[in-house]
């Protein structure tokens, strides 16, 4: 999945440091990064690639290895040639993996920080704190943390099938699965099943927990399960977030482009392993 990038460590621990020239500097202008090309490539810029270009305030994200990240802001429009803006969502696909990672990583930081400039109680300016990866309120003191959303995500099966989803609106074409976030007061057992009859009108038995995946581009923690139809197995779309649902046969899988075979997304990972689980291999 995007985020395991063995042999590569993520620390996320924050630090209050300064930054370096060797850092890598991450810069985020709504749904875009800056990038700036290196023998061919599109690559992250080091700190010493735009240093004269951003303001002095270059805030610590985290380090993969040695490598340390940095939150920048431009100072300027106006940058030389060598320097691009491409698209948040192409970080599925940048080579290496781990650098994707860490760029959608620090894409769910920015977003935090830009949305939390102010207090949501007094309304004054939040200030960084020197301890801890927090704002606090110049006023009256509240502490806000970066914001991590639960959600589910629910393979739901019927003997040889799988139950596969596609959602409306968003880039996003080939299947899913039933997935939501979790509501207050809400156990991630109820959240599943709440979310599956309300998409699907399918009632499920058997969940059961198979393994998680921080999912930045929705600044969520996925959970995902496996879960047995429960009684009728006829579909009922909700029509207000669902564009298409049906039962999928094993089978389909190779063959069909829809399916997503990469093994990035926690949807493709439970999908994989139910393959696995009706083949053997």
């Amino acid at each position: 999945m995007l985020h395991e990038i063995s042999p590569h460590v993520f620390k996320p621990e924050y630090f209050n440091r300064k930054v370096e020239y060797d850092d890598v500097i991450l810069i985020f202008e709504g749904d875009e990064v800056l990038t700036v090309e290196k023998e061919g490539r599109n690559i992250f810029p080091a700190y010493a690639d735009v240093a004269n270009h951003i303001e002095n305030s270059a805030r610590y994200l985290f380090s993969i290895d040695d490598i340390a990240f940095f939150l920048g802001c431009l100072k300027t429009k106006y940058l030389p040639e060598k320097f691009n803006r491409l698209p948040v969502r192409l970080f599925r696909e940048m080579d290496p993996m781990w650098m994707g990672f860490a760029g959608i990583t620090g894409n769910h930081l920015s977003n935090w920080y830009e949305t939390h400039r102010f207090c949501g109680r007094c309304s004054r300016a939040m200030n960084h704190s020197e301890k801890e990866r927090a704002l606090v309120c110049s006023e009256c003191g509240i502490i806000q943390y970066p914001r991590i959303s639960p959600a589910v995500m629910v393979a739901v099966t019927d003997g040889e099938y799988i139950l596969v989803t596609k959602y409306k609106g968003g880039s996003y074409r080939r299947f899913s699965l039933v997935a939501g976030f979790v509501e207050v007061g809400e156990t991630l057992e109820d959240a599943a099943r709440r979310e599956v009859y309300e998409e699907t009108g399918i009632k499920i038995k058997n969940l059961k927990y198979f393994k998680s995946q921080p999912w930045a581009f929705s600044g969520s923690l996925l959970s995902g399960f496996f879960a047995e139809r429960d009684g009728n197995h006829e579909i009922v779309i909700d029509d207000v977030e669902i564009g298409y649902a049906a039962w999928a046969h094993y089978s389909e899988i190779p063959c069909n482009e829809l399916f997503d075979k990469t093994g990035l997304s926690l949807s493709s990972v439970l999908i994989s392993e139910f393959y696995r689980r009706c083949t053997g291999k």
